[in-house]
C-alpha cells in the first residue's frame, strides 16, 4: 500500500507532464485558482504535508512514483516539489498578523 506521503506527491507530480522543471519559477495565480477549486482544505494540506515529507527525504526515487514522468532526475524533480511546496504554503498556513 502506498504511503498517504507518496499518493498525495502524486497530485503535484502529475504536473510535471504539462511543466519544465528547468523553467518553472514557481506557482501561478492561476495554479493556485485551480488548486483552491479543485482541492479541499483537507487535501491542500495532505499535498502540503507531502511535499514537507520530500523535502526531508531528498533520497528517495521520486521518478518511481509515476512511472511516466518526462523528467527521471530525482534532484529535478525534487527541486519543481519545493517550489510547488513554497507556491502552496500562502493556502495552508494562516497569514502572519
Amino acid at each position: 500500500m502506498i504511503p498517504d506521503a507518496h499518493k498525495h506527491l502524486v497530485v503535484p507530480l502529475f504536473m510535471l507532464h504539462h511543466i519544465d522543471p528547468s523553467t518553472f519559477a514557481g506557482l501561478t495565480e492561476i495554479d493556485l485558482d485551480y488548486f483552491r477549486r479543485n482541492y479541499t482544505p483537507e487535501e491542500l494540506q495532505a499535498i502540503y504535508a507531502a511535499l514537507t515529507w520530500a523535502e526531508q527525504h531528498p533520497e528517495l526515487p521520486f521518478h518511481s512514483y509515476l512511472p511516466d514522468l518526462p523528467v527521471t532526475d530525482d534532484a529535478v524533480i525534487l527541486g519543481f516539489l519545493k517550489k510547488v511546496r513554497a507556491g502552496l504554503r500562502p493556502l495552508v498556513e494562516p497569514a502572519a498578523s
